[in-house]
């Protein structure tokens, strides 16, 4: 009975003193299970902190395991105070601004935190240690924030402890700057504080630590900044596997092994890692949230707090996110240059300067007019060094680095910016095992030079623009350049075809666009490019129309005739593929007029060079008997099909399938002529060549049998089973 009584008029100092001696504590690992400074335990205890928040108790009675009984009344301490004499040093409450000190509060804490709308910025926990300042220029990322949010809260606070969110991309794209927002929004709800340390070089990284332990931070112990620096990064450590949530960031971590080596193994941290790495271990439980370029509408915003006085619908605006593919710290180094030269270059001057070099290595882009103004994330402010930075990483003296330096080279030679098929991809370094071009890539990834989705990888344009200029492998444009002839020809012969076909179109057009030195190798890229372009039909539509609906298969094919006209003369067999080929894309867009003297022209030569009776000149017979159909000239174009079949018959036989398309053509032409009797036999027979050769479910086959019913259901015979 004493010895409760005793208890009811104690201090909560000297409870507290009294509750830690018999636990065998001292103040500073007492502090650390608690997740206080030992300065304050010390006050606590000589009751200068009169009365303490009942939170502050609960958390300390935690810390030292109280019963029921000693936690009621220790918590019942702190509504009493010490007889003070006048002059003692007593505070009325806790001096610091502290956010919840007890566990259960701290977890309601963390669990208040929106994940539905972006709280605004707030004042960091005390004793965070965050050397960034939030960015005035911050735009957008809304969505991101908040799936950050939703990510290192889990859901649940108590399933997501140890959570280890990674926001991965290019470098440039604003993962630095992401994670200074999120901080700066977010960090206020986690009671433990926030700690910010820059993984750039792993030497580093005991000194960062060591320095939260100290004053200013969570001044774990008296003089404990006296204390060497390994013993105060241990402390840290301890302190981070307590139950106190508290968000670590690991700023650039690009290594496993460092993040496996330094977040805290139990306890309530969150860490939220910015890296080029797109792949982790599963072991390590990243979750990984690919950050992309930033949308054209906050990429003129972002343009415009550099330039306020220009409107929202400025078209220049618009140009230059095009021209930087909308990267952050492009637009940010396009911004300072224009405010820092407006009175010497107008926005329409500087797309010039930017259409008309090396983007890449614009003065903007490296930073001119930058000055001494700080980066907001103290990271290179340039884009070419940046770039450096990643393939810098890359090794010549490894097997798998000279693999991914060779599919990046040949990545790059694709269409800027446009997602590259992996099917395609393997066809420019075919000779290399599938399973060490995997590593390749694997190796793209973790250094953050490349995008990887399902089936296709992808390079930022400008990112491709500065592998173009190293010239990292001689190899790589002819072997892109030998894929894509391969595409052509698989379209050509009905391999290749809608979605994969969509897929491909963008690399061809780039292909026959950029400059090239091997006229040959271009003149056939152009022919196959038109090909690609006449046989993807309404797909080409849908993939320009976006564009402009600019004419671009009549461009390429144009361009294509040109070169081998030009290089290997009027006759030659590359020429008159290239004539046939622009022939056929205009008559595909309906321009009839354009098309006949092309055909007319090929019909010549072929009969010139290659004979009358060649499978050639039969074809070409058909693509002019198609012309004249077009243009109401039915006697002379039936006169030209039924030429074309009989070419057909004598040259490939009556069982070939281009034979199958003469005869479905004059079978088609005769039905238009009102002789559905003479048009019956033709497209029977057309039937059963597709049926043996394309099966009873192409589309050419189920075309035919439909206008062979179509002749039944006129009175005209019996419809074709099947």
């Amino acid at each position: 009975m004493g010895r409760e009584a005793d208890v009811g008029t104690e201090s909560f100092g000297a409870l507290l003193r009294r509750y830690r001696g018999s636990r065998g504590l001292t103040q500073e690992e007492l502090a650390e299970r608690a997740g206080l400074h030992a300065q304050e335990i010390s006050r606590l205890e000589r009751d200068v902190v009169r009365n303490p928040r009942s939170t502050t108790a609960a958390f300390l009675a935690d810390a030292l395991k109280l019963d029921e009984r000693e936690k009621e009344a220790f918590v019942a301490a702190t509504r009493r105070g010490p007889a003070s004499s006048a002059g003692s040093p007593v505070e009325d409450s806790e001096s610091a601004q502290r956010p919840p000190a007890g566990l259960a509060d701290a977890e309601h804490l963390l669990a208040s935190m929106a994940t539905d709308s972006l709280p605004a910025r707030g004042q960091l926990p005390v004793g965070s240690r965050m050397p960034l300042a939030p960015n005035p220029l911050f735009v957008g990322r809304s969505d991101e924030l908040l799936q950050v949010a939703r990510a290192l809260l889990g859901g649940d606070t108590t399933v997501a402890l140890g959570q280890v969110v990674a926001c991965t991309g290019l470098g440039g794209l604003g993962k630095t700057q992401l994670a200074v927002e999120f901080v700066h929004r977010y960090g206020r709800f986690f009671a433990g504080g926030v700690f910010w340390l820059s993984f750039v070089s792993a030497d580093e990284i005991p000194h960062q630590l060591a320095a939260c332990a100290g004053p200013g931070a969570m001044d774990l112990a008296p003089a404990i900044e006296n204390a060497s620096v390994e013993e105060r990064a241990q402390r840290v450590q301890r302190a981070w596997q307590s139950g106190v949530p508290r968000l670590l960031v690991f700023d650039n971590c690009e290594d496993e092994a460092l993040l496996d080596a330094w977040r805290p193994p139990s306890g309530g941290c969150r860490v939220l890692v910015t890296s080029r790495r797109a792949q982790w271990s599963p072991t390590l439980g990243v979750t990984a949230l690919p950050l992309d370029v930033l949308p054209r509408a906050d990429s003129i915003e972002l343009l415009r707090r550099y330039l306020p006085d220009l409107a929202p619908g400025d078209l220049g605006l618009d140009a230059i996110g095009a021209e930087v593919g909308d990267l952050p710290l492009a637009l940010h180094l396009a911004g300072s240059y224009l405010r820092a030269y407006r009175a010497n270059v107008s926005l329409g001057d500087y797309l010039v300067e930017m259409r008309r070099s090396d983007v890449v290595q614009h003065a903007s882009l490296l930073g001119a007019g930058l000055d001494d103004s700080p980066s907001p994330t103290r990271h290179l402010q340039s884009v070419a060094q940046t770039f450096a930075l990643c393939l810098g990483r890359l090794e010549h003296e490894r097997k798998v680095d000279r693999v991914a330096i060779a599919l990046l080279a040949r990545i790059a030679y694709m269409a800027p910016g446009e997602p590259v098929p992996s099917d395609l991809l393997a066809k420019t370094l075919g000779e290399v095992a599938p399973l060490a071009r995997a590593d390749g890539l694997r190796r793209l990834g973790a250094v953050g030079l490349l995008e990887e989705g399902d089936g296709w990888v992808r390079l930022h344009r400008l990112l491709a623009q500065f592998v173009r200029e190293e010239r990292l492998d001689p190899t790589a444009e002819p072997a892109v350049g030998h894929a894509l002839l391969d595409c052509g020809r698989e379209a050509g012969e009905g391999h290749l075809d809608g979605a994969a076909l969509a897929a491909v179109i963008p690399h061809l057009v780039n292909a026959v666009s950029a400059p090239s030195c091997d006229e040959s190798r271009l003149a056939d890229l152009c022919s196959a490019t038109g090909l690609v372009l006449y046989n993807a039909g309404d797909l080409l539509a849908l993939l320009h129309r976006t564009r402009g609906d600019l004419p671009t298969a009549t461009i390429v094919a144009e361009r294509a005739l040109a070169i081998s006209e030009q290089a290997l003369g009027h006759e030659h067999p590359r020429t008159i593929r290239a004539l046939n080929s622009l022939a056929l894309v205009l008559l595909t867009q309906g321009d009839l007029a354009a098309a006949r003297p092309l055909f007319e022209r090929v019909v010549a030569i072929n009969e010139l060079t290659l004979g009358p009776d060649h499978a050639h000149t039969a074809a070409a017979v058909n693509n002019l008997a198609l012309v004249l159909r077009g243009q109401g000239e039915l006697a002379a174009a039936r006169q030209l099909f039924e030429r074309a079949l009989s070419i057909a018959d004598r040259a490939l036989g009556c069982h070939h399938l281009n034979t199958a398309f003469a005869l479905n053509n004059l079978a088609r032409l005769l039905q238009a002529q009102c002789d559905p009797a003479a048009a019956r036999p033709l497209f029977e027979r057309a039937l059963a060549i597709r049926e043996r050769v394309l099966g009873p479910d192409h589309p050419d086959t189920v075309a035919t049998r439909r206008a062979l019913a179509d002749l039944a259901a006129e009175g005209n015979g019996p419809a074709a089973g099947g």
